[in-house]
């Protein structure tokens, strides 16, 4: 007997020392205990080996499906446990009584239908059973100890009917997502202690009666279809802060007022038409009302209405705002009035507005604003029907400005006059045909003019714009560019969708800090003698080039040259490794010409007949060549492209490629030969490609039988054999492939 009770005392000790990690997991001791990461190891059971010394156990994305006693019985110091994304269907009761300190338990997305009784579990702080099948929920799955500190809970997305009952201190309850329709009964054991509730995406249609919950701060009832709430319900939550109550069927909101500590409250798509007295009355804090997305036609707001910082009446129907005279909306910082029905429109009763948000209505005029409107920084008008920019001086507070999409047709050198700290001007998509000299604007730096119909613009517009870095004058009608002369400062020029035919040397003599040049769209045949010492790239595509010099701007730091969908048969260019340049879709291949270099080269849609025109050398990165006129690939083309990453050579005449043709390649990760004429591959072709991930190899007419040309690839990705004669190939062809 003696020696029997002597090895069950050793066993127990055994265990109880740190042991081996479970194979397949991996372990970590931190602070003296060992955290135990088992997550998608594919386990079927909780480990027997986990050590007893065990303090954080992750086991979450296996196959468990059951917990028993003997599962976590010697781990007394295990604090946290995740079990999450298995598929627990059974615990057995007492499962967790041993672990008096854990503090952590998840269980989310399992196949629970219901909780036994787990333990006592005196220092859990936080348990989530989310994404479950209870269908009911015991009172006791932990033993009611009365000095147990309050912890958090979530049940969300499981199936119960009913708000359980808590006979805990909790402090931050979730129940979304369930099936929730009734409110009205007691659910906490201890009321004053819950701070935080979460009812989201119930079938809750009337909120008649609440449990008084003195203390609760934040309610959340989203999306349950709300039809009406009870005058007195507020009276139950006299400490509450914050309400969502959006994506319900509410209609009247009569019920919100006397709510002393509310500071925001959420009423997004509901039903909303009128908002009557008593409504926001006797609310001195708030600070955010959400009205967006409702069927509001009038706001005309009584004189006691509580007036927050932020009021946002975006989507609706709106087409009268009339402020009570007897009202004070001082308070009003961001009124967002977006998507309604306005026509004119004044911010006169919001002295103290700093954004306002107005797009997407029919607003004509801007009542003329005045001085008092010393802390409005932002406008947004988008989308009106406004004629013009004389109602917007003397806004010495304005940062930006967006008039996009109007009716604009003029603009003078009186309009947005002491605007001293306008930093963007969007007066995009107008009707301009002609600029004037801008009005002093020392600070502005973005200017959108695009999407106009300018045509003519004066030489000496822009002088009085000493900080401008970013000027887009795209999709207009301009052919002449005397007028950037008076520019140090612009970093980013777009002209893209112009007229332009011929660039003259000194059109861009003084941008010597221009860095982004965007010229595509537009009818320029030539582009030489450009100097832009600060430039890094440069869109000229889709114009009418017929040769391309690029000597003249690979002496820069240039990064990037797209010059696609020219007519270009002839390029001009040097060595330029830092260079990413687009040529697809020119004549290259026609004509003698330079090498085509840089570190990526596109050069598809081309008449390229062979490598020689592309300088392959240790920097190149990628090389698309698609749609060309190649028909081989020379043994040890690639030999310098030590560094070369991305291959395409697709719809090309390609009939013949070796395993010669791919040295050097050892970082090639794509290769494309899709839509060649390749009848042979030979037994491994691919093999000095080490680093292989995709190979496209669709569309080609293997015939060869019994090669293996993909032997020696390891760790590939992606094959593609698509559209190919697969009856005239051999199986031995695939047995090399590991993906």
């Amino acid at each position: 007997m003696n020696l029997h009770i002597f090895l069950f005392v050793l066993a127990f000790i055994g265990r109880t020392v740190q042991g081996k990690c479970p194979v397949g997991c991996d372990c970590d001791t931190v602070n003296g205990l060992v955290n135990v990461d088992c997550a998608w190891c594919g386990l079927n059971n909780v480990p027997e080996d986990i050590p007893c010394d065990a303090g954080e156990v992750i086991l979450h994305t296996n196959y468990i499906t059951r917990l028993n006693k003997k599962s976590f019985s010697c781990h007394i110091q295990m604090n946290k446990l995740f079990l999450s994304q298995n598929k627990l269907k059974y615990i057995e009761k007492n499962v967790f009584e041993r672990l008096v300190e854990l503090t952590y338990i998840e269980l989310d997305s399992n196949e629970l239908v219901s909780i036994p009784y787990l333990g006592s579990l005196p220092h859990l702080f936080d348990v989530s059973i989310s994404k479950n099948s209870l269908l009911e929920w015991p009172q006791l799955f932990l033993s009611s100890m009365p000095g147990r500190r309050p912890f958090k809970m979530s049940l969300a997305y499981n199936k119960l009917p009913d708000a359980p009952k808590v006979p805990f201190k909790i402090w931050n309850f979730n129940l979304e997502g369930n099936a929730v329709t009734d409110l009205s009964n007691a659910v906490f054991t201890y009321p004053k202690v819950i701070l935080e509730l979460n009812i989201d995406k119930n079938n809750v249609e009337y909120l008649e009666k609440l449990q008084k919950m003195d203390n609760l701060m934040i309610l959340s009832l989203e999306s349950n279809g709300i039809r009406s709430i009870a005058d007195t319900i507020f009276a139950y939550l006299p400490s509450l802060e914050r309400i969502n109550l959006a994506r319900n069927k509410i209609v009247d909101v009569s019920p919100f007022r006397n709510m002393s500590y509310i500071t925001e409250i959420i009423l997004t798509e509901n039903n909303i038409r009128h908002i009557r007295h008593p409504a926001f009355t006797n609310i001195p804090n708030i600070a955010f009302i959400d009205l967006k997305d409702n069927e509001i036609v009038c706001y005309i707001p009584h004189s006691d209405f509580s007036v927050p910082s932020s009021l946002l009446l975006g989507s609706n129907k709106i087409s009268v705002i009339n402020m009570n005279p007897a009202g004070n909306y001082s308070n009003v910082v961001i009124l967002n009035i977006n998507n309604n029905h306005l026509g004119n429109f004044s911010i006169h009763p919001f002295p103290g507005l700093s954004s306002l948000y107005a797009s997407n209505n029919f607003i004509k005029d801007v009542i003329s604003l005045k001085y008092e409107h010393r802390f409005l920084t932002y406008i947004n008008l988008c989308y009106n029907q406004i004629g013009n920019v004389k109602n917007f001086e003397n806004l010495p507070a304005l940062k930006w400005l967006v008039l996009c999409h109007n009716s604009i047709k003029t603009l003078d050198d009186n309009s947005l006059i002491d605007s001293f700290s306008l930093l963007t001007l969007d007066l995009s998509y107008n009707k301009l045909s002609e600029l004037l000299n801008f009005t002093a604007l020392p600070a502005l730096s973005c200017l959108d003019l695009s999407g106009n119909i300018l045509h003519v613009i004066g030489n000496a517009t822009f002088d009085h714009l000493p900080r401008l870095v970013t000027l887009n004058l795209s999709q207009n009608k301009i052919s002449k560019l005397g007028f950037l002369s008076s520019m140090p400062s612009l970093e980013t020029l777009t002209l893209s969708h112009n007229q332009l035919r011929t660039i003259h040397p000194h059109d861009f003599s003084n941008l010597n800090n221009l860095r982004f040049l965007q010229l595509a769209s537009n009818f320029i045949v030539e582009f030489e003698n450009i100097n832009l010492p600060s430039l890094q790239r440069l869109d000229i595509g889709f114009n009418f080039l017929t040769h391309m010099n690029f000597n003249h701007l690979l002496d820069h730091r240039i990064l990037y040259i797209n010059v696609e969908s020219n007519r270009i048969a002839e390029v001009i260019s040097t060595h330029a490794p830092l260079v990413s340049i687009i040529v697809n879709n020119n004549g290259i291949g026609s004509l003698n010409s330079s090498l085509l270099s840089g570190y990526n080269v596109f050069a598809s849609s081309n008449n390229l007949t062979n490598f020689n025109q592309v300088r392959i050398t240790p920097g190149l990165i990628g090389l698309y060549l698609n749609k060309n006129h190649l028909s081989c690939i020379p043994d040890y083309t690639f030999s310098l492209a030590s560094s070369l990453e991305f291959l395409e050579l697709a719809d090309n005449l390609i009939v013949k490629v070796t395993n010669l043709s791919f040295v050097g390649l050892q970082l090639v990760r794509t290769l494309n030969l899709e839509r060649n004429q390749i009848v042979h591959l030979s037994s491994g072709v691919f093999s000095y490609i080490g680093d292989l991930k995709t190979l496209e190899l669709s569309g080609n007419p293997l015939t060869y039988k019994s090669s293996r040309p993909f032997m020696g690839i390891q760790g590939l990705e992606y094959l593609k054999l698509a559209n190919m004669p697969f009856s005239n190939v051999s199986l031995h062809v695939l047995e090399d492939i590991q993906l």
